[in-house]
């Protein structure tokens, strides 16, 4: 199964989306959260659309931020947030570039920087989600 999951607040771990036995056809959009403390699953809704092949990073806020993968028909340049306070997934803006199999770097800015990934073409661009706006800025390739 490819998925991505994210250690949320040190004693909790979100699973997200991913695939059915390595079939890309079968895109999960369903979220649990693990809570070790009391070792219980919670369903914590569904993504706003299915995805595999993402990358994650937990904002300075506690919000959840996914971008990019897969949906099962075509790579995705959309991101969402993940809010444990409501509980809810809502979509953010999107990246520049469709891509999967990408990094996300949490920077002592604040911010997210999106590293790599495979998109045929731009596997090198690099691009900044703002965490104060929400918006992606193109930063630069790698060598």
């Amino acid at each position: 199964m490819y998925d991505d999951n994210s250690h949320y607040k040190c004693e909790k771990v979100l699973i997200a989306g991913g695939d059915s036995s390595n079939d890309l056809s079968a895109i999960h959009a369903s979220t649990e959260l693990y809570d070790q403390s009391i070792r219980l699953w919670t369903n914590t809704g569904y993504l706003n659309i299915g995805r595999t092949c993402f990358a994650a990073s937990i904002l300075p806020d506690g919000k959840l931020l996914i971008s990019g993968g897969y949906d099962g028909i075509n790579l995705t340049a959309s991101a969402e947030l993940y809010d444990s306070l409501t509980g809810r997934w809502i979509n953010t803006t999107k990246m520049s570039w469709e891509r999967w199999w990408h990094t996300l770097s949490q920077l002592t800015d604040v911010n997210v920087l999106a590293l790599g990934g495979d998109y045929h073409f731009e596997p090198s661009t690099c691009e900044l989600y703002n965490t104060s706006t929400g918006l992606w800025e193109p930063t630069g390739r790698l060598n």
